[in-house]
């Protein structure tokens, strides 16, 4: 049995009590360990990993499946909390020493009507354009990106999951990225070069040297919907 540490985040929200509590603790672990077995004392539904999911979650508030996760050494898209093995999240997020997991315990939820995939893909485009613009690159990527967005629809796949996906990593190989992303060559390199990364000739392959900045514009990026709803 293998060992690692987990750190708990647990907040109290409710018509009794508001605060937040910290639990830290060494648990065991096999290849078929779930974190839900591992988490003491919480709801599968009130259980999440958002700390590694920033862009992600932004647009699945009070929803608790993981946007992505590596599994048996491939990519699933919105797994359930309850199907995520703790070997699952090391491998994917690199971890050496502490999970990070937290959990909500309310008596209410929220209240944003967030947008659609549709709305969401849509609104990605301004935000490449921003990004380019900052770049000092000509942004050419509008059909590429439209057809992108119709494949990850079909699969029911936020672009958040798969810009935070991309930018978790300085450095792609774009065969690599294809494959993981079941894209064609040329929309890969099209969403890299979209998302700031060039061709770097020492590498030969896509580096992205301003992450952090490609980041913050997303996560500055509204979730809300303009759509009006009725009832």
């Amino acid at each position: 049995m293998n060992k690692i540490r987990i750190f708990h985040k647990i907040n109290y929200d409710n018509a009794y009590e508001r605060h937040i509590e910290y639990e830290d603790y060494i648990i065991e672990y096999n290849t078929n360990t779930l974190l839900t077995d591992v988490v003491k004392d919480v709801k599968h539904s009130q259980l999440n990993i958002r700390d590694y999911y920033d862009l992600s979650l932004r647009a699945h508030l009070y929803n608790c499946d993981v946007p992505y996760i590596y599994q048996d050494g491939s990519l699933a898209w919105n797994v359930r909390i309850n199907e995520v093995k703790v070997i699952d999240v090391i491998k994917t997020h690199e971890i050496d020493d502490t999970i990070m997991v937290e959990s909500y315990i309310a008596s209410h939820g929220g209240y944003y009507h967030l947008m659609d995939l549709v709305e969401l893909w849509e609104s990605i485009v301004p935000v490449l354009l921003e990004i380019s613009k900052y770049l000092g690159v000509l942004f050419v990527f509008e059909k590429a990106i439209n057809k992108i967005s119709k494949l990850f629809i079909k699969k029911k796949v936020s672009p958040m999951n798969v810009i935070e996906l991309i930018l978790t990593r300085e450095i792609w190989n774009q065969h690599e990225l294809a494959k993981l992303l079941e894209l064609e060559i040329e929309q890969t390199k099209c969403l890299l070069k979209a998302l700031g990364y060039k061709w770097d000739k020492q590498k030969l392959a896509y580096r992205n040297g301003n992450i952090k900045f490609v980041h913050n514009k997303f996560s500055q990026m509204s979730v809300i919907t303009k759509k009006e709803f009725k009832g």
